[in-house]
C-alpha cells in the first residue's frame, strides 16, 4: 500500500484547480509563513510528504512505529498536523506501549476530510481517536491551541499542516478512571473489572480479503463498559458532556462502611432480582429458582458498589445542570437542584455540598471534580424513605368483611379536614361483624438493615364532604412488625412510643401517625420478597384496630381507613426535626 497512486491522476487534476483558486490566498500565507524547511508536491500522499522532508522525520518515525504510515497513504482523504522536529518529547512519545502511542499520538493528529487553512476557518475538527479539536484563525491559524506554522502542504489524499509542537492528549472522563494518575484505585478497579474490547469496523483500515476473511490494515478497538448503561452515564462518548464526582480511595472506603451497614444480607434469602450482571458465583439456575447456594458475600459486595456508583453522574446538558460547566473549584454552587443520571433530585445544600471541598478536574468530555468525602445525603441515595400507599399496598386483611380502594377528589374533599390524601386514594378495612375489630397487614417492599421512623397515615371518617356526618369518631390502633432476626428466624414486634402501644388518630386531618422507631437487622433490597406469597420471609407492618365498647357506644371507629404507610429511615426523620422546612425528593416524578 506504500506505492499505491491509484486514482492519482484524478487528484492531481483536482489539486491543480484547487492551486489556481488559492493563488490570492498564497499570497497572503507568504506574509505570514516560511517553509520552516517543508515543501509537498501535490501528486504525493501526506505520507511520501511527510517523508520526504527532514524536518518532520520525528513525526514520521513514530507515525510508522504506531501504523499510520499506512493509513495517510492510502486514497482515503485525510488531513495531518505534523509537528516539527523538536517540538515535542520524542523520546517519551517514543516509550510509550503502542496501544497508547496510537491513541494519544497518531490519531490525536490526524482527521478524516480535507481541512485546509483558509480565510477565516472556525471548525470543531473530530480527529481519528474521536477527539473534537478546534481549528481557528483568520491569516494565521492555530490547532487546539498549537501555531501552525506552514500551513496548506496539499498532498493527493488531503492536506497536510505543519505545527509548532504536538497536540496535547486530553482523556475522557471514562478514560480517566485510571490510579496511575490519581488515588482512585477503588472505583478504577470497580469499572475496569466490566470493560470489553470491540473492533471498531467503522473506523478500522480495510485490508485485503485472505482466504475468504475481511483483513484490516489497523484494527480500532472500542471499549464498552456494562457499568456505563448501568448507570446512564456516556461518560467514554467524546461527544457528551458530564460531570463526575469522583471518589479517592479514602472516601471510598468511607462510602463502602457507611453503605454497607443497610445492605445486611443472610443465605436464607430468596434472591430474585438485583441490579448488577456478572455475580460470577451465581448461575442462572440458582438465580432463578432461589437456592441458597449464591454467595451472598459477593452478592452483598456487587449492591454496595452499585449504589456508590449510582448518584455520581450529571448530565451538564441538563437545564437543570448547566451550571456545573462555569463551576470551579472553591467556588460555593448555588443552584434550585440538580439532577443525576439516576434520575435523582437534589436541592439548594443538598446539591451545593457534594462539590464542597472536590477539585475540578477537566476532561475532555466534562470534568470530574476528585473528592476526599462523597457528601451525599444517605436519604438521597441508598437509604431512601420507603413508602407504601394504602391503595397499592399488598395488604390482607383478617376477620374483616371487605377491603376497599377509595377514590377522594380535591372537589369532593370536607373543607373542614386538613391536608390531602395522597394519590387521591385511601384503603378502606371493613369489620365482618360490627363488634369484631379489623386488621390489614402491607408487605414492606425494598427494606434495608437500617432503623426506620414508622409513620401510618390514617383518614377520617368524614373525608368526603357529601357523606359528612357528626359522629366522625378516630382510630385507635396497635402495629406490629414483622421481620426475620439474624439467623432469619421469623419474629413479630409490637411497636412503642416509650410505653405507648395504642395510637389514635386525630379526625381534624388526614394524620400522619408516627407509631414508633423499628430497626431490621436483614435487608431485603433486591431480593423479589415484597408479598404475601413470600409470607415467611418478607418483613411486614401489621395494623389492628383496638376499639372497644358496643358499636353504638364505643368512642372508637373500627374501620380502618388507611392513606399510606412510611418508613423514614432515622437519620433523616432526625434531620428533618432539627431543619424545619427542609426540601427533599428522592426521584423525579
Amino acid at each position: 500500500m506504500k506505492n499505491n497512486k491509484i486514482y492519482r491522476n484524478a487528484a492531481v487534476a483536482m489539486a491543480f484547480l484547487a492551486a489556481g483558486a488559492m493563488t490570492t490566498a498564497c499570497s497572503d500565507w507568504d506574509d505570514h509563513y516560511d517553509n520552516n524547511g517543508v515543501s509537498g508536491s501535490a501528486s504525493e500522499t501526506i505520507w511520501e510528504n511527510v517523508k520526504a522532508n527532514a524536518n518532520l522525520s520525528q513525526f514520521a518515525d513514530l507515525m510508522h512505529k504506531a501504523g499510520y504510515d499506512e493509513v495517510i497513504n492510502t486514497t482515503q482523504t485525510y488531513t495531518v498536523w505534523a509537528p516539527l522536529n523538536g517540538t515535542f518529547n520524542y523520546d517519551s512519545l517514543n516509550a510509550l506501549p503502542l496501544n497508547n502511542l496510537k491513541q494519544h499520538f497518531a490519531m490525536n493528529h490526524v482527521a478524516r476530510f480535507n481541512y485546509p487553512a483558509s480565510g477565516s476557518v472556525d471548525a470543531a475538527v473530530t480527529m481519528l481517536n474521536k477527539k473534537v479539536m478546534p481549528f481557528l484563525g483568520n491569516g494565521t491559524y492555530t490547532f487546539n491551541g498549537v501555531e501552525v506554522v506552514s500551513p496548506n502542504v496539499a498532498s493527493s489524499n488531503g492536506m497536510l499542516h505543519v505545527t509548532n509542537g504536538m497536540v496535547n492528549y486530553m482523556a475522557n472522563l471514562f478514560e480517566s478512571l485510571d490510579s496511575m494518575a490519581l488515588p482512585i484505585d477503588s472505583i478504577s478497579r470497580y469499572f475496569h473489572n466490566y470493560d470489553q474490547k470491540v473492533l471498531d469496523e467503522a473506523n478500522s483500515v480495510k485490508g485485503p480479503v485472505v482466504d475468504g476473511r475481511l483483513t484490516y490494515l489497523d484494527s480500532v478497538f472500542v471499549e464498552k463498559n456494562i457499568l456505563l448503561y448501568l448507570h446512564k452515564a456516556m461518560i467514554h462518548l467524546e461527544d457528551s458532556n458530564y460531570t463526575m464526582l469522583l471518589p479517592s480511595d479514602e472516601a471510598w472506603q468511607k462510602a463502602y462502611k457507611a453503605v454497607k451497614s443497610c445492605f445486611n444480607y443472610k443465605p436464607f434469602t430468596f434472591v430474585k432480582d438485583i441490579p448488577q450482571t456478572n455475580l460470577k458465583k451465581a448461575t442462572a439456575e440458582n438465580f432463578d429458582t432461589g437456592s441458597t447456594n449464591l454467595d451472598f458475600d459477593l452478592l452483598n459486595d456487587s449492591i454496595i458498589h452499585y449504589m456508590i456508583c449510582k448518584d455520581l453522574f450529571f448530565n451538564n446538558n441538563l437545564y437543570h445542570n448547566r451550571v456545573l460547566n462555569d463551576l470551579q473549584t472553591g467556588d460555593q454552587l448555588s443552584v434550585d437542584s440538580l439532577v443525576n443520571t439516576d434520575r435523582s433530585i437534589f436541592y439548594g445544600n443538598d446539591a451545593s455540598d457534594m462539590f464542597a471541598g472536590a477539585r475540578r478536574i477537566d476532561k475532555s468530555n466534562g470534568s470530574m471534580w476528585l473528592t476526599d468525602s462523597l457528601r451525599l445525603r444517605p436519604w438521597l441515595t441508598y437509604n431512601p424513605i420507603i413508602k407504601i400507599q394504602g391503595e397499592y399496598g399488598a395488604a390482607k386483611s383478617y376477620n374483616a368483611g371487605a377491603t376497599t380502594i377509595v377514590p377522594i377528589s380535591k372537589a369532593e374533599q370536607n373543607p373542614d379536614i386538613q391536608g390531602n390524601v395522597s394519590n387521591g386514594y385511601y384503603l378502606t378495612v371493613t369489620p365482618s361483624a360490627p363488634a369484631s375489630n379489623p386488621e390489614a397487614i402491607f408487605y414492606l417492599p425494598e427494606v434495608r438493615s437500617t432503623t426506620y421512623a414508622v409513620y401510618v397515615c390514617f383518614v377520617p371518617e368524614n373525608i368526603n364532604a357529601s357523606t359528612y356526618t357528626d359522629n366522625v369518631r378516630p382510630n385507635i390502633v396497635q402495629v406490629t412488625m414483622g421481620y426475620n432476626d439474624l439467623k432469619g428466624k421469623p419474629q413479630e414486634q409490637v411497636l412503642k412510643v416509650g410505653t405507648k402501644s395504642l395510637f389514635q388518630s386525630d379526625i381534624t386531618k388526614v394524620d400522619t401517625v408516627y407509631v414508633g422507631d423499628f430497626t431490621f437487622p436483614l435487608c431485603y433490597y433486591g431480593t423479589g420478597i415484597s408479598n404475601i406469597t413470600q409470607a415467611s420471609y418478607a418483613p411486614y407492618i401489621r395494623i389492628n384496630s383496638r376499639a372497644t365498647g358496643k358499636p353504638n357506644v364505643s368512642p372508637y371507629d373500627r374501620n380502618l381507613r388507611i392513606d399510606y404507610i412510611m418508613l423514614v429511615p432515622k437519620d433523616l426523620d432526625n434531620y428533618i426535626k432539627e431543619h424545619p422546612g427542609y426540601k427533599y425528593q428522592h426521584e423525579i416524578d
